[in-house]
């Protein structure tokens, strides 16, 4: 979310209020969108996002293809309550958000293709073409989660709007 004075406010901050925590991971399917099946990696059964942050990485998508010639392919988007429980149960904070805190909770997060060969990887011009424009896009990866940090994650991008 964009304040008026041009800073930022990650949806994980907004995630802690009790309104906002008791809705994560429970999205009504009518605010999510899904995304085209050409956008999911292979071991993606579906992918939704909330639905003007589907529209803007479906946006981001087309600007990254015409520049690399394929497409963001996405693992993860919108994760239920009982997905979470699961990853938190396997991993622990802070590779995964509390139940209820999550960003993928709200549609809001996405997180994209990580497997082996990926080309997203840190240091990738795939890495630095999204680090560059997806904030254009309304997509950020948190600092925490850079290069170099205890719990970096290329693959993970916020929805700021």
């Amino acid at each position: 979310m964009r304040l008026d004075d041009g800073r930022y406010i990650t949806t994980a901050l907004l995630a802690t209020t009790p309104v906002v925590r008791a809705f994560n991971g429970r999205v009504p399917s009518g605010r999510l969108r899904a995304l085209p099946a050409y956008l999911r990696a292979p071991s993606a059964a579906a992918s939704s996002l909330e639905r003007v942050a589907a529209m803007q990485f479906i946006r981001m998508d087309t600007a990254f293809a015409k520049v690399f010639g394929y497409h963001i392919t996405v693992e993860e988007g919108y994760r239920s309550l009982y997905w979470q429980k699961h990853w938190y149960a396997q991993y622990g904070a802070p590779r995964a958000a509390y139940p209820g805190t999550s960003n993928h909770g709200m549609g809001l997060a996405v997180d994209i293709r990580s497997g082996a060969g990926s080309p997203f990887t840190f240091g990738t011009s795939a890495d630095k073409w999204l680090t560059a424009n997806g904030a254009g896009f309304g997509f950020d990866r948190s600092w925490w989660l850079d290069q170099g940090r205890p719990n970096a994650e290329f693959w993970h991008y916020n929805f700021i709007g």
